[in-house]
């Protein structure tokens, strides 16, 4: 069926009971008519008879889907519509809209149509000169009511869609001639705007919804139009006026007024607008003091519904925003005293309320941090004193007073020690903003600054008046004394090495320590040490410059590390790990009085504690202790890291007896004792040990994996050996569980992270002879290349050979063709039949591929043909790959790999004769694909490479076949495969827009390598065919 006759005579009667079919009819039926749906909308002259159907048809689904048709034909073939045809169009549209508009019955039986009238009537505002026909769609609001507040939703999808979508639409050129064609008609855009404001506040009803719908839209698109045409405007057409008085005090409209003014409130547009910026502050401040003069700010808190607490988080936005950009002109108005001390006081009472919203607690604390900071700098641009009005430093004194108690009443806790109130035996850590904790310390160290003794009086009155709380509350309310002692810590870190810094830090300690001693509530007294530890690793100025406190310090973690709660251990364990980062080079000095540096004695001190710890605290206290001894003399490295691993050491060797055994004469005793749960935790457990250590000890730790290298490659082979022999002995595979399977390939991997670390962090370039190379090298990569299954195969031996090759650079050229012999085409067997299998191994292959190419290029130059393109098949395969990470890679790396040819020339004939073509051809697929939107850049560089080396006859070969008589250069060819390549995937895609790209990014690259330049191009262009798939 065909809905036009013979005579091409329009068939309206069929076209309605198809779409009724469409629409209402059976499942089969269905999709018989969606088909002859599609086929008459992808006709091209489909678009002809949309003003018949409109006309003609009763049916609201016919009309509907005919402007549906009308809309992609504007969208998508605008430009192939005859002049004549589309100003017909654009009449149509307009004249149709004006009809639905000439009553509010109409506009509402047709309010979907009236919906797709203006969509479509945006597209042609997009295709043609925009401020025409906006200025003519303008002049024409005032015909009516109905028309006029159209017109203001007509604006509004325009706006919105060139200044807030059009990066996904539209292209760079259309949306800079668009954005220019509204600012040369922004005055008549903001005078219907100001002109409604004017009328609805005069008229003062909002109780009618399209009345307050119409003023919501006018707002925020004036806070479009603010920040992206004209703030001018905003200020010379009393536009603020309007907002912050008329409408900021009616309830109805206070939200999105509120949400104006705190839009608009940073932005500054020049000193001439210094008035305007003082009245934007006046009116709305004043505004405000009268909201909340009949207003309880607290019950508005608390009883408000969301919108009202929106209000109060843009209040803040804006007093935030406004007295941070305009700081210095708004505090030397002496007249603005009033304004700026209620301002504050709104601030601080903003501050309070919402001591459980990180949100506003942010914005709030953003300000008292930029404003204390001022006050409490010397060298400020803002200093105190350079305004000298008493009412001015009265108000910053009272602020820096009501400051100072909110802040420590308040102090938010930082994530890795949050306590609350204990249940039973445990208390619990949890997260918290560190924005919300950095600005609240920051803000506290700066009122610090400005009253320093005042401030520790203050803290250390308050952590006694709390004790004294504690007391009476036998202990249940501990939260105000954590952000006491929070509070504290927080000016720890900024003491410098006073005297005044030691008395009060000394009295903090003996007050705390004192209370844990008469604690008489067993819960409470792990917080204790735990804020007292917090205070001390936070304090590490102090502690450097007082040896004697900070042994004191470290010898009471090491106490605390001892007991048997575990929350109180971590804590330690981190206090522990702070002080080591910022105190060790304190720690490792000797003093006079002292036979052998402090760090002897820690380590000591962990021997003891050790076995009271669980593995991860273990961990963090070695890789501390790492750090210390890294800057130790050398002539104690050797003797620390001797001590620190002496029990190890001799616990590992017990444990290696057995393998040691299996590895000379297996007997199945020693076999068992292999694969038991115990013998492999600990083993994996050692491993992790030496790993911490290595991370931290830099070349300290290298006699230690010395000592051990070969006993660590011997069990990784002993377990390689059993892997294997499972397969084939049926009595082996009876004392194999899936648990002890795991911890095997976990000793393997650790073994493995081990060698990585101490290649990447300990060892130097001369450190890894040919015999250590051969020595690893043989066991891992014939172990990995020689695995019955794949799962064996652990990924991090291609980490290791990534960590070989990033030490050694070219130096281990000689290595590469043995290393692939062993790893690359047993990786390729295992990831080229998908994309998702052994994610790990691909990351890892394709990493690997791209270090070879930069450090070691020349071992491409002897591998034989065939072994060369299936790495370039790997890397293609790679390219395509959906997964960012290794599509990433794969382009990387054969765009590096052009680069490296390109400077061999008596090595790049054949390559670019042999690979050039098909790898253009799969990266353009990739191009224009919809799966790999990720690497977009990373394609398009390679592109540009690609094309810059025909643009400047780079390749000294011909591209094209030696038959061809069509062409004489490469460039030519080239030009016409790009086309070739858009004519087979886009049949619908006019040769004259493939034709120009192509000689735009030729001219491009020719004239010009700026990557942006010919990346806009692409983009530009990837977003007019996008509606085509390959």
């Amino acid at each position: 069926m065909n809905f036009l006759k013979e005579n091409e005579q329009f068939n309206l009667d069929l076209f309605d009971s198809i779409v009724q079919i469409f629409y209402y009819g059976k499942e089969n039926e269905k999709q018989n008519a969606h088909q002859m749906l599609i086929d008459f909308q992808q006709n091209q002259l489909s678009w002809k008879y949309v003003d018949l159907i409109i006309q003609n048809s009763n049916s609201q689904e016919s009309r509907f889907i005919a402007l549906n048709i009308l809309e992609n034909a504007i969208k998508f073939n605008w430009e192939s519509i005859e002049t004549s045809d589309q100003e017909n169009i654009t009449n149509f549209i307009i004249e149709l809209t004006s009809q639905i508009l000439e009553n509010a019955e109409t506009k509402e039986s047709n309010k979907l149509l009236l919906n797709k009238l203006n969509l479509i009537l945006i597209e042609i505002l997009k295709k043609q000169q925009t401020q025409d026909l906006l200025l003519q769609i303008i002049s024409q609001s005032s015909s009516s009511p109905l028309v006029y507040e159209n017109t203001i939703i007509i604006i509004q999808l325009l706006l919105e869609d060139v200044f807030e979508f059009s990066q996904k639409e539209l292209t760079n050129d259309s949306t800079k001639i668009l954005k220019e064609q509204i600012k040369t008609i922004q005055f008549e855009i903001f005078k219907i705007l100001t002109e409604v404001l004017i009328e609805f506040s005069q008229i003062n009803n909002f109780e009618e919804e399209n009345h307050l719908q119409i003023i919501q839209v006018v707002i925020s698109l004036l806070s479009i139009l603010f920040r992206e045409v004209s703030p001018e405007n905003i200020y010379q057409m009393n536009i603020i006026d309007q907002i912050s008085i008329n409408y900021l005090q009616e309830p109805k409209t206070s939200y999105i007024s509120m949400k104006f003014l705190a839009d608009i409130s940073g932005i500054k547009s020049g000193f001439e607008f210094k008035e305007e910026y003082i009245k934007l502050f006046v009116d709305t401040t004043s505004s405000l003091m009268k909201i909340f003069q009949q207003n309880d700010l607290n019950e508005i808190f608390k009883h408000g519904l969301d919108e009202d607490h929106f209000f109060l988080k843009n209040i803040a936005i804006f007093l935030s925003k406004t007295l941070q950009a305009h700081f210095n002109l708004l505090f030397q108005q002496d007249s603005l005293f009033d304004l700026l001390h209620f301002a504050h006081d709104l601030l601080l009472n903003l501050t309070i309320i919402n001591e459980e919203d990180s949100e506003m607690l942010t914005i709030c604390f953003e300000y008292w941090n930029f404003f204390m900071n001022i006050l409490s700098s010397n060298n400020a641009k803002f200093s105190i004193e350079k305004i000298n009005s008493q009412n001015h430093l009265n108000l910053y004194n009272e602020i820096v007073e009501k400051l100072r108690e909110l802040t420590i009443n308040y102090m938010q806790l930082p994530s890795e020690i949050h306590l609350e109130n204990p249940d039973e035996e445990d208390f619990t850590t949890e997260i918290q903003s560190n924005d919300i904790y950095s600005f609240m310390s920051q803000t506290l160290i700066c009122i610090w600054k400005i009253q320093p003794q005042k401030t520790l009086d203050n803290l250390t009155q308050k952590l006694s008046n709390e004790i004294s709380n504690l007391h009476q509350q036998n202990y249940q309310q501990i939260t105000p004394f954590n952000r006491i002692c929070r509070s504290i810590s927080s000016i720890g870190k900024a003491l410098p090495s006073t005297n005044q810094s030691s008395v009060f830090l000394t009295q903090i300690f003996s007050i705390l320590m004192d209370l844990f001693k008469k604690c008489p509530v067993k819960n409470i007294r792990p917080i204790i040490i735990a804020n007292i530890l917090v205070i001390a690793a936070e304090s590490t100025t102090f502690l450097n410059s007082s040896p004697k406190f900070l042994k004191i310090i470290i010898n009471k973690i090491f106490q605390f590390m001892g007991k048997s709660h575990h929350e109180l251990s971590q804590i330690s364990c981190q206090a522990f790990s702070n002080i080591s980062k910022r105190c060790n080079k304190q720690i490792v000095k000797q003093e006079f009085s002292e036979k052998t540096p402090f760090v002897f004695s820690i380590i000591s001190q962990l021997n003891q504690v050790v076995s009271r710890l669980n593995q991860q605290q273990q961990q963090i206290c070695f890789q501390s202790i790492g750090k210390i001894i890294s800057v130790a003399p050398n002539n104690f490295k050797q003797e620390l890291i001797s001590n620190l691993f002496q029990n190890i050491n001799q616990h590992f060797l017990q444990l290696f007896l057995p393998i040691q055994n299996c590895s000379k004469n297996p007997n199945k005793n020693d076999i068992l004792h292999l694969f038991s749960g115990n013998f492999t935790e600990e083993i994996l457990f050692i491993l992790k040990i030496n790993r911490s250590v290595s991370k931290t000890s830099h070349v300290s730790f290298r006699n230690q994996f010395a000592q051990f290298s070969e006993n660590y490659l011997l069990i990784f082979q002993s377990y390689s050996s059993f892997f294997s022999s499972i397969h084939f002995d049926p009595k082996m595979t009876k004392l194999m569980n899936n648990d002890i399977l795991t911890q095997i390939r976990l000793i393997k991997k650790e073994i493995l992270l081990l060698f990585i670390s101490v290649i990447t962090h300990n060892l130097q370039t001369d450190d890894i002879d040919e015999k250590f190379l051969n020595t690893i090298l043989d066991i891992l990569t014939q172990d990995y290349k020689y695995n019955i299954e794949n799962q064996n195969r652990p990924p991090e031996v291609l980490n290791l050979i990534i960590s070989i090759i990033s030490k050694l650079k070219s130096k281990a050229t000689n290595q590469i063709p043995r290393i692939f012999a062993y790893v690359f085409d047993s990786t390729w067997l295992m990831i080229g039949n998908d994309h998702e299998q052994f994610p790990e191994h691909r990351i890892n292959l394709y990493s690997l591929i791209y270090k070879i190419i930069k450090y070691c290029y020349h071992f491409f130059l002897v591998l034989n043909q065939d072994q060369f393109a299936k790495i370039i098949e790997c890397l293609i395969w790679g390219m395509k790959h959906i997964h960012h990470l290794i599509s990433r890679l794969g382009l990387k790396s054969l765009h590096l790999l052009f680069q490296k040819i390109s400077s061999q020339s008596e090595n790049a004939g054949n390559f670019y004769q042999q690979f050039y073509l098909v790898i253009l051809n799969e990266l353009l697929i990739i191009i224009f694909d919809t799966f790999h939107k990720q690497t977009i850049h990373n394609q398009i560089q390679f592109l540009q490479h690609l094309i810059h080396l025909v643009n400047h006859n780079k390749i000294l070969v011909t591209l094209f076949p030696d038959f061809s008589d069509s062409y004489d250069q490469n460039e030519h060819f080239v030009k016409d495969f790009i086309f070739n390549f858009l004519k087979s995937n886009f049949p619908n895609l006019k040769e004259s827009q493939s034709l120009l790209f192509i000689e735009q990014i030729f001219i491009q690259n020719r004239d010009n390598l700026s990557t942006p330049l010919f990346e806009n191009l692409v983009i530009d262009f990837l977003k007019e065919i996008k509606k085509f798939l390959l």
